[in-house]
């Protein structure tokens, strides 16, 4: 299982040295492999993601929220932030800002939270020639909330999660990894979820 170190910054600015590489992809015979690179930091009070998607083309079809954002070009990141809580929070988002934000233990009977939370997460996406950016940040506070978990976040935890590319309905559809699936077909699998240590 893969681990990485989260940065502290306390003015939420990425680091260029401690990024992750989606880059291993599966489950289809086609070359598309499109790298993505995650950069992620920290204050103690929120946890700041971003994604760089290089992609030449990117395709969409989903303009609102908890659609199939699955099927066009698309970004997500799956966190457990809670050891003793098997429940994870999906984040899945496509280059307009159109999301999946849900809870629950596995694939089935998800709990929709992006109605009530999107708006707290400050959610940015740009394209250019050759790549698309997404960026967002989930507070701890928000966490504790939706968990209904005391335990609030800080430098020395470890969380847990994955970051993955997909686009399932795409001229060439693909499925990225940072921790690589050993399995089906199927993202939410969170016995393969990631280390992330918050310095």
């Amino acid at each position: 299982m893969k681990k990485a170190v989260v940065p502290f910054s306390e003015e939420l600015k990425f680091n260029c040295e401690h990024s992750l590489t989606i880059d291993t992809y599966k489950w289809t015979d086609n070359d598309y492999k499109p790298i993505v690179e995650v950069f992620l930091c920290h204050n103690n009070d929120k946890l700041k993601v971003k994604f760089i998607a290089y992609e030449k083309d990117i395709y969409i079809k989903s303009f609102d929220d908890n659609g199939r954002i699955w099927c066009d070009s698309c970004v997500e990141f799956f966190i457990r932030p809670f050891e003793d809580d098997e429940r994870y929070i999906n984040f899945e988002i496509n280059p307009v800002r159109a999301m999946i934000m849900s809870i629950g233990e596995d694939r089935n009977e998800r709990k929709a939270l992006v109605f009530d939370y999107k708006s707290q997460l400050n959610v940015k996406t740009d394209s250019h020639s050759g790549f698309w950016t997404v960026q967002f940040e989930i507070s701890f506070d928000m966490l504790c909330e939706i968990f209904e978990n005391k335990k609030r976040l800080k430098s020395g935890d470890t969380i847990y999660g994955n970051f993955y590319k997909c686009g399932d309905e795409t001229p060439d559809p693909h499925f990225g990894m940072w921790n690589e699936i050993d399995g089906p077909p199927n993202f939410h699998q969170s016995q393969y979820f990631g280390e992330l240590i918050l310095k």
